[in-house]
């Protein structure tokens, strides 16, 4: 088969990691298809760089915004261009409009933004609102119309089957996996802060990512706690003010330390030097960060959502989102208790290896297959 990727929607964090991992997976396959992928040369740019030499890149002149400019492509030109390079079947990386698609179609499901209670995105919430406004119905016909729904997790899966009456029967649940460069150990003559011991967090920082909570849980803990440090580009300024002004408040400001955005091929060594990897979020779809981090062999602290637990199963300790005492003891335990610390980082490396790349991309295209038949 010739399978367009239609990767339009990987702008930033996960999605992008998700296309720079899953195109050399598929290509190491080394099965009988052609795949072709497609991006924008006008916010794309350096994922395009990404993209392996072997295989067909097209490229169109879209805008980030207006969505509406991305969604018209979708049912005028995109067709065109399918029936123009006699694509066979079409892969969308994420939930979007397609209402006229010539071939057979399958499209995977990441997004909660779309589908979750408002009540998760706290002050944003009416911001939201006109986000699913604006989402919903165009993208509850892409899902009727595709041919399979894939899902990455199970628990995803499973809301947005009720919530969108979507048919069970087509949905396939694929994992992330992850790179084995979070496996791998190499000699470190000093660790980040000059070897000073350090929780960390991973996220684009996001409003449902809830750090306003892992901010006021580690205010709680004695000056000479391990200090604070979070990796992750500030995407909502007036967030990123907010967690600025917990800080400056609880008087942290001396232990916290945002980041900003981190090259992936920095995350390792970042992960290593952590004594704890803590993921406070309030909505996910899968939590790509617990797995980076339980491949690392890095203790985790994780909220108690339904999706956490079927990721990281035992091997973290959790708390309810807003349960701020009970993030503040979990991190006091791991910190104090060694035995602890070890328990859950060798559980968490055991369960890594149920996530790999290869297995993602071959489950993947067991999927396209079906419809092959």
């Amino acid at each position: 088969m010739r399978i367009l990727i239609d990767a339009l929607n990987a702008r930033v964090g996960g999605g992008v990691t998700y296309v720079q991992s899953i195109l050399p997976a598929l290509l190491r396959l080394n099965r009988h298809h052609t795949f072709v992928i497609l991006l924008s040369s006008r916010y794309q740019r350096p994922l395009m760089d990404t993209v392996p030499s072997t295989m067909d890149l097209v490229q169109v002149d879209l805008p980030v915004e207006p969505l509406v400019r991305r969604w018209w492509f979708q049912q005028t030109r995109l067709p065109q261009l399918m029936q123009q390079m006699q694509i066979d079947l079409l892969y969308a990386i994420a939930e979007s409009s397609y209402f006229r698609v010539p071939t057979r179609f399958v499209m995977q499901a990441t997004n909660w933004g779309i589908y979750a209670s408002l009540d998760v995105f706290g002050s944003q919430r009416w911001r939201m609102l006109v986000y699913r406004l604006t989402r919903y119905l165009p993208v509850f016909f892409a899902l009727q119309k595709a041919d399979r729904v894939v899902c990455i997790s199970a628990t995803f899966r499973d809301h947005i089957v009720h919530s969108m009456r979507l048919d069970s029967a087509k949905t396939r649940v694929v994992y992330y996996g992850v790179s084995s460069i979070f496996g791998e150990r190499t000699p470190q003559t000093d660790s980040f802060l000059g070897g000073i011991p350090y929780f960390l967090s991973v996220s684009t920082i996001y409003p449902h990512k809830n750090y306003e909570t892992l901010l006021r849980a580690y205010a709680q803990l004695p000056a000479d706690a391990p200090h604070l440090v979070i990796a992750g580009k500030p995407q909502e300024e007036s967030t990123y003010r907010s967690l600025r002004s917990i800080v400056a408040l609880e008087a942290i400001g001396d232990r916290v330390h945002f980041l900003g955005e981190v090259p992936h091929d920095k995350l390792p060594a970042l992960y290593h030097g952590a004594i704890a990897f803590v993921f406070p979020s309030r909505l996910e779809s899968f939590g790509h960060p617990l797995v980076e981090a339980m491949a690392s062999g890095v203790p985790i602290i994780a909220s108690a959502l339904p999706v956490f637990r079927e990721i990281c199963q035992d091997a973290a300790l959790y708390f309810t989102p807003d349960d701020i005492t009970t993030l503040t003891d979990q991190m006091r335990r791991l910190q104090q208790d060694v035995d602890l610390r070890n328990a859950l980082a060798q559980r968490g490396y055991k369960r890594a290896r149920n996530f790999s790349w290869d297995e993602s991309a071959r489950k993947l295209v067991e999927v396209f297959e079906e419809l092959e038949r």
